[in-house]
């Protein structure tokens, strides 16, 4: 009791009662203790929480699968005894890999690259040859200007995508010969993905790419022999 009456001295001193007092620490001794205040987590913390998982990076080809293709390219140059020169691209149209083969044409150099650059540029969705006849006088895409964007691009064959389980991760492209040289050698090479690992996000095997298309004019250029030969850059 002493206790309590030390503890309501200060209402003593303005004039409260101690009956009123004393009702006062009965009242309180009693009450319950008010549950805790729920603290809503901040706005941050909040929006970690619901944030959507990151999408994962498109597949791209490998140095690996890119020097796979090449030694395929050769070996079928080889068989056809065509010596070409070999580019292979990421899918944006940056080089990954390429080989000049003995003998292959010097012009052939940048051609080739420019076969493969095309296909990046148009997604993966078509080859080179796929688009000879839109871009050629009276089609619908012939002009300076689709030819002469991007630094420079090629419409006859010999350019492919490659595709490992269906994702476009890279793109080919051989010059050195006829259309349909370049384009046997492409087709056989982009073949070369069926077995090897796949690039990350994706394990099927690539499908094979489809038949050469129809054969774009040739310039007809002379052998060693003297002899006219038909030549395509």
């Amino acid at each position: 009791m002493a206790y309590r009456l030390f503890a309501l001295l200060p209402l003593l001193l303005v004039g409260v009662s101690a009956d009123t007092m004393e009702s006062m620490n009965d009242v309180a001794s009693v009450a319950e203790p008010m549950a805790p205040i729920p603290i809503p987590a901040p706005a941050a913390q909040q929006q970690q929480q619901e944030a959507p998982a990151v999408a994962a990076a498109p597949p791209v080809i490998s140095h690996e699968q890119a020097e796979a293709v090449v030694k395929a390219a050769v070996a079928k140059a080889l068989e056809i005894k065509m010596p070409s020169n070999i580019a292979v691209t990421d899918p944006s149209g940056h080089l990954v890999s390429f080989l000049r083969m003995d003998g292959a044409m010097l012009v052939s150099i940048e051609v080739a690259q420019k076969k493969a650059k095309t296909v990046s540029m148009f997604g993966g969705k078509y080859r080179t040859g796929d688009l000879y006849n839109v871009t050629s006088p009276g089609g619908p895409l012939y002009g300076e200007c689709i030819q002469t964007t991007n630094s420079g691009l090629l419409f006859f064959g010999g350019g492919v995508p490659l595709k490992v389980g269906g994702n476009f991760v890279g793109s080919l492209g051989i010059s050195g010969g006829t259309v349909d040289q370049d384009q046997t050698i492409a087709n056989a090479a982009a073949q070369s993905l069926n077995g090897l690992a796949p690039v990350p996000a994706s394990k099927a095997p690539v499908a094979p790419v489809a038949a050469p298309q129809a054969q774009a004019p040739n310039a007809s250029v002379l052998t060693q022999d003297g002899d006219k030969e038909a030549k395509t850059l």
